[in-house]
């Protein structure tokens, strides 16, 4: 297995991965200042979304993922158009 050199690797490759990171971020703030419960599900999503998009950038890029992972995949997407049920009215 060929090893890339830092110097080699092409900016957009970690995109996606800066993306999830921003995300999480964003997530991890929102719940320490006490955001609201809209704030905090449509954060979520993103993190979801992100997360997936990373996912599918590796796989696309050769990453020979676990199935499990797969369908996870699969899951979160239900998940990402589903109501949200714990909202509270």
């Amino acid at each position: 297995m060929t090893q890339t050199v830092r110097g080699d690797t092409d900016p957009a490759a970690s995109e996606p991965f800066r993306q999830w990171q921003y995300a999480a971020a964003a997530l991890k703030a929102a719940e320490a200042r006490g955001a609201s419960h809209a704030e905090i599900v449509q954060l979520s999503a993103a993190v979801i979304r992100t997360r997936n998009a990373l996912t599918l950038d590796r796989v696309y890029a050769g990453w020979e993922a676990p199935d499990d992972i797969l369908k996870h995949l699969t899951a979160d997407e239900q998940l990402l158009h589903e109501n949200d049920d714990t909202a509270r009215a």
